[in-house]
């Protein structure tokens, strides 16, 4: 009965046994070395293959373990041959083989391991550490094994390893470490990768494991155990060659999605670029291109990829392509060339071409990539502007550029032949009141109409042109004297004095004319440019509609205007700007009613600097919106600190500039001061000069309304000096009329000023606004202006300006009116 049942174990073994190669020695089991060994040499060559993959830092793990287990299988092949031809007798293999089979095979084992637990956890430091542990295992039981062998081998030449406790201390050790990544990876992970690598480890570790009962059982299980962990053995190792070439399938197949996916992502990327892309090898055969490349050559994609320029160009033109592509294969860099394209249809274009070299995965270059702009647009145009290169858009006449390069003409010529050249810079005056009442266009019809009034003056080797805005030169060749330059200008002036006609309008405008002359007002182009410029201000600034011919002392003024303008952009920078107050009473309550901020600056080595030197100059600079802005604010926080203190409100005036008022951010200036500071509108008076009010009366009458209607005070200061009228007078919403101090000086002596200033109060009387009179220093001036009416009063007479703590010590005695004296304290 026990016979009949065993006999199907038997057959079973038996099978197993004729698979892996036998139940005995290395004599027996050849066959399971050479299976195992292509299995080992298969998995080397693809890893080998695949060391500079994404993952190469696992495979090239895996090269050493495959090569180790690859090793174990060469040596038992090469031992049993040996044993085979007699070499070596079967006796002598136990003398110091089973160590190093041993140590091959668990070091195969436990690389192998680590590799797939780093690949599976993606986790360096665990399989870093069991690989180091396992392998120092492995190390001490070779090294344990051989220092019993050598005892051995003293004592007994004959004696062999045989079923020894060394070979325990290999399985059981091996075995212990083989356990660990199956139950790590049963744990941590999932998937059927995981499952086919837990099953092979798994088959390993049995194959290790089912040795130790064999060798306690010594050749009871010998034909039971041997069969089976042989075939573990070999299962192991296919097991493993087939997870890792499915898993190389597996990556292949992915990676081949990921490029066609990369690819169609890339295709259409570079199909809604509305530039030509395209992209050809290193024999010209375009590999790709997109839509626009297709459209502007017009063929279709499939007939441009796989072919080459020669067929989708004209011959000539595609040898032109072809030997720019080889100069660009053979020097690298990037190329960059405009040519001619003729599409399919027979289209012509100009295109400029960028080209560069991309490497393929050896780095070598690969092909080219480039594209195409189309810039037939921009040649045309450039062919229209270096048709108008030269003249004006508006009047025809020379422009900057053609003019400079004449100008350097003439002044070589004057060099060699030794004659004078005058240049004259004219500007037509108050242009921009022309251009802001009756619009640009009126005023491009004045340019035009000027020009054409201009050109019968100047000879045919003259140069008339404009130079920008409103500014005309005139280049005189080959004159002899000044003189001539002054007859060409009083011609001009002359000339300009017949009005215009402008859409049913007379406009008269006058000129002002700045000369310049060669050689001794300079010698150079933009030294002659500037000087005839400074020259022009200076006619402007003598009353406009004249000459002026530019001399050393201009030139010495406008350094040191210069030098000032330096000096205050670092003034307000170092703080050496600072406000004073002058106060305004009035005679009526005996109080003072108000005071007036002043600026000043104390300049660190010139001391104290005139604001009539100063705040010119920053109008002209532009600096004046940074001060005025400090001004008003800084104003507006002392009256509110006054008022935080207990002082009686008082009305803080500050005055504008012109420059201001033309700003688009005046009321949003006020608005943020009064907001920042705290002050109430109606403890704020802005005070602006009747000509600065006239510039542009129309609009300052709105914007001045915005003011009133924020409860602002508005008052014309300086009233009387300047050129007003009543009809607009009476539409500006002010409150007060400052009656300017030249009017005061002569008062009461002066019958003139007297009746001026008699009839500006009768006037502001009638317009019901208020007065301030500026300037009072004496009793006499006082007492006229009281007896007329005219209560409310500053100046020396009453208080000079002063810091804002003088302004204190008089709010706190009571700001009474002290008629005294003229003092200057």
């Amino acid at each position: 009965m026990e016979d009949r049942a065993a006999q199907p174990i038997t057959v079973i073994l038996d099978l197993i046994s004729q698979f892996t190669g036998g139940r005995g020695g290395i004599d027996h089991n050849i066959v399971q070395f050479g299976l195992a060994g292509i299995m080992w040499g298969l998995l080397l060559t693809v890893a080998w293959s695949r060391r500079r993959q994404a993952e190469g830092a696992r495979e090239r793990l895996l090269i050493w373990g495959f090569a180790l287990g690859l090793a174990r299988e060469l040596m038992m092949i090469s031992m049993a041959f040996l044993q085979a031809l007699g070499i070596i007798h079967h006796d002598d293999l136990h003398v110091v083989f089973p160590p190093l089979e041993h140590a091959l095979s668990n070091m195969a084992f436990m690389v192998v391991a680590a590799a797939f637990l780093s690949f599976l956890l993606g986790r360096q430091e665990r399989f870093r550490r069991f690989l180091l542990g396992s392998l120092a295992a492995v190390a001490i039981c070779y090294l344990a094994t051989f220092w019993w062998w050598a005892g051995h081998i003293t004592a007994d030449p004959s004696s062999k390893f045989g079923q020894t406790w060394c070979d325990w201390l290999f399985r059981i050790n091996a075995s212990l470490w083989l356990i660990y990544p199956p139950l790590v990876l049963m744990r941590e992970t999932s998937g059927w990768l995981r499952n086919l690598v837990v099953t092979a480890l798994s088959f390993f570790f049995l194959h290790e494991f089912l040795k130790i009962p064999d060798m306690a059982l010594g050749e009871v299980y010998e034909g039971v155990f041997a069969p089976i962990r042989h075939g573990l053995y070999l299962s192991g190792v296919f097991l493993l060659g087939g997870v890792y070439l499915r898993e190389m399938n597996e990556l292949r197949r992915r990676a081949e999605l990921e490029l066609r996916t990369q690819k169609n992502l890339l295709q259409t990327i570079i199909d809604a670029i509305p530039a030509p892309i395209f992209f050809k090898d290193r024999q010209g055969v375009y590999l790709g291109c997109n839509d626009a490349f297709a459209r502007h050559i017009g063929y279709s994609r499939e007939k441009i990829v796989g072919h080459t320029a020669f067929d989708v160009a004209p011959a000539e033109k595609a040898r032109v392509y072809h030997e720019a592509d080889l100069a660009l294969l053979r020097e690298g860099a990037v190329q960059v060339y405009e040519t001619a394209v003729e599409a399919a249809d027979g289209r012509q274009s100009t295109v400029l071409f960028h080209k560069s070299v991309f490497a393929d995965p050896d780095g070598q270059p690969g092909g080219i990539v480039g594209t195409m702009i189309d810039i037939s647009d921009r040649k045309r145009a450039e062919l229209d502007m270096r048709r108008m290169a030269f003249s004006d858009a508006i009047t025809g006449l020379a422009n900057r550029a053609l003019l400079l390069d004449r100008l350097e003409h003439d002044l070589a010529t004057a060099r060699r032949e030794s004659h004078q050249v005058g240049l004259l810079f004219m500007d037509i005056d108050r242009f921009k009141d022309i251009n802001d009442t009756y619009g640009h266009a009126v005023g491009d019809q004045l340019l035009q109409m000027v020009a054409e009034r201009l050109k019968p003056t100047i000879r045919q080797s003259d140069t008339l042109g404009r130079f920008g805005g409103d500014e005309f030169i005139l280049v005189l060749s080959c004159i002899k004297s000044q003189r001539e330059a002054v007859m060409v200008a009083e011609k001009i002036l002359e000339l300009m004095k017949t009005p215009f006609h402008l859409q049913d309008r007379q406009v008269v405008v006058g000129f002002s004319i700045g000369i310049a002359m060669f050689p001794e007002d300079g010698g150079q182009p933009e030294t002659l440019l500037k000087h005839a410029d400074m020259a022009m201000y200076a006619a402007k600034q003598g009353g406009r509609n004249m000459h002026h011919f530019f001399s050393e002392e201009m030139n010495r003024r406008a350094r040191k205007r210069h030098e000032l303008e330096v000096s205050l952009r670092q003034a307000m920078a170092t703080e050496e700007l600072f406000l004073v107050y002058q106060p305004q009473y009035d005679l009526g309550s005996g109080r003072m009613s108000g005071v007036e901020a002043l600026l000043r600056w104390r300049h660190p080595a010139k001391g104290l600097i005139p604001p009539s030197l100063f705040i010119p100059l920053a109008e002209d600079t532009g600096l004046i919106q940074t001060l005025g802005r400090w001004v008003l604010r800084s104003a507006c926080a002392q009256a509110a600190l006054w008022q935080q203190a207990g002082y009686p409100a008082l009305r803080m005036c500050v005055n504008l500039s012109g420059v201001q008022l033309r700003q688009g951010d005046l009321l949003e200036m006020v608005d943020q001061a009064l907001e920042e500071t705290g002050l109430r509108p109606k403890d704020l008076e802005l005070e602006l000069t009747e000509s600065v009010l006239m510039e542009s009366a129309e609009a300052n009458i709105g914007t001045l309304t915005e003011l009133k209607r924020r409860g602002i005070h508005l008052a014309i200061d300086d009233f009387g000096t300047g050129y007003s009228s009543l009809s607009y007078l009476k539409h500006f919403p002010v409150d007060r009329i400052k009656i300017d101090r030249s009017f005061i000086s002569d008062l009461p002596d002066n019958q003139d000023d007297a009746a001026i200033v008699e009839t500006i109060i009768g006037m502001a009387r009638s317009l019901k606004l208020k007065l301030v009179a500026e300037g009072v220093e004496t009793k006499e001036q006082l007492e006229f202006l009281r007896l007329h009416n005219c209560l409310e009063m500053q100046g020396f007479y009453f208080a000079a300006p002063m810091p804002a703590a003088e302004i204190e010590k008089l709010l706190a005695r009571g700001a009474r009116c002290a008629v005294r004296t003229l003092s200057t304290g």
